[in-house]
């Protein structure tokens, strides 16, 4: 009875623990606005809030918190706590910003607003300051000043800050490179690396352009367009990967161009480019395709010498048949023996064969020297009514609207 009511007890509790972790994992939350990028002064105060949204049938209790960040190489953020010395923590826009500390309690299909003030001190240093604004349903577990942060079941307001003063915005192209230069498929990797060389946020804006062997456009990546997100923080580097898919054509094959143009600053506008080339040469169809033009080739070559020999085959039977002839008849006055016809006969057939093998090879040669040209000026039209369809088609044919890839922004938010 004892083991019974034991195993029950374990079944109810893990149960129990089970069911509370399923709530606790399904937890919804939404946090608007997710970013924040304002201008402000020195001994500047600027007052707002964060709009907190509970999408759950319950009530929940939330903690707000306030870290310093830096950014990833890929887009993400990095959390951090400060130092704990008194000189150098005014640095840190974390110690400028103030918010409830205590808990906030938000009614189930309802959201509530949460204010917060933001202190510039009048030594603030010009250029770009970074921290976010964290809501979770735990607050913070304390760390270890000046290491990362693991942050869990958060959700992020980006605040991006901008002290006026010696402003320098400053940036480049560090990098424009494929994954490959050669590809079988028209899917090129393209990786873009911008560095951020001035002491504010940058957000570089611009296409990437793919061109053909010919210089006609097979498509097009916008980066950054009609968002906020995608900004490189000061005296750092951001990393976009972009995937490029064309049309899977034999005709669409050869030398390709990726060219990018980035417009980047607020105040003084700044660009930046760079081109990168790649091959797309699928072999097996280049393959089969030189293969039977080589074969085509190689029929022509041995029907022509088919054709030749053929032919002299032809003229000595009829230079054979030509001699027996005209032969002098048997007579009384005229008598020839056996000996008399077949000796010169033999003679002249071993000279007419001579001479027709040396006429077979001089033949083959002159005619190949004859239609050498021919064959060269047939093959230059082939070639050329090859490049004027493929120069010409997006002109002969219905426009082709070219697909347009847009740029997925990786918004920071951090979503239990």
């Amino acid at each position: 009875m004892k083991k019974i009511f034991l195993l029950f007890f374990i079944i109810f509790f893990l149960s129990f623990s089970f069911l509370t972790f399923a709530q606790g994992s399904s937890l919804s939350l939404t946090i608007t606005p997710p970013l924040i990028k304002i201008n402000l002064k020195p001994e500047q105060v600027w007052s707002s809030y964060i709009k907190v949204i509970n999408n759950n049938p319950e009530t929940v209790k939330v903690f707000a918190s306030v870290l310093d960040f830096t950014s990833g190489e890929t887009g993400g953020v990095d959390f951090f706590e400060i130092p704990k010395d008194k000189e150098s923590e005014k640095a840190f826009m974390s110690q400028w910003i103030e918010i409830l500390k205590e808990p906030i309690e938000i009614p189930p299909f309802q959201s509530k607003e949460i204010p917060f003030q933001i202190f510039v001190p009048k030594e603030a240093d010009p250029g770009g300051h970074y921290a976010a604004i964290l809501i979770g349903n735990k607050p913070l577990e304390e760390k270890t000043p000046g290491t990362a942060v693991k942050i869990s079941s958060q959700l992020s307001c980006l605040i991006l800050a901008n002290i006026e003063g010696e402003i320098v915005e400053k940036g480049w192209i560090r990098e424009f490179v494929t994954e490959k230069s050669f590809y079988q498929k028209p899917e090129v990797k393209i990786k873009l690396t911008f560095e951020n060389l001035g002491n504010t946020h940058l957000q570089p804006k611009g296409e990437i352009k793919i061109y053909n062997f010919l210089g006609k456009e097979r498509g097009k990546i916008l980066i950054n367009k009609d968002t906020e997100f995608g900004n490189v923080l000061a005296k750092s580097k951001r990393i976009w990967n972009f995937e490029w898919k064309g049309e899977r054509s034999f005709f669409e094959i050869g030398r390709y161009k990726a060219e990018i143009n980035l417009f980047f600053g607020t105040k003084n506008i700044q660009s930046d480019s760079r081109t990168v080339y790649f091959w797309i040469l699928p072999i097996k169809e280049t393959l089969a395709i030189l293969g039977g033009f080589t074969l085509f080739l190689l029929f022509i070559i041995f029907s022509i010498r088919f054709y030749i020999k053929r032919a002299i085959r032809l003229a000595q039977q009829e230079i054979l048949e030509t001699i027996g002839d005209n032969l002098p008849a048997k007579s009384s006055k005229i008598r020839l023996t056996k000996n008399v016809i077949e000796k010169p006969m033999k003679e002249f057939v071993v000279d007419l064969k001579t001479f027709s093998l040396k006429k077979e090879k001089t033949s083959f040669s002159i005619f190949f020297k004859k239609y050498l040209k021919f064959f060269i000026f047939l093959l230059l039209i082939i070639l050329w009514l090859v490049i004027f369809y493929l120069y010409f088609k997006d002109i002969l044919k219905p426009e082709k609207k070219f697909e347009i890839i847009e740029q997925k922004t990786i918004e920071n938010r951090m979503e239990k």
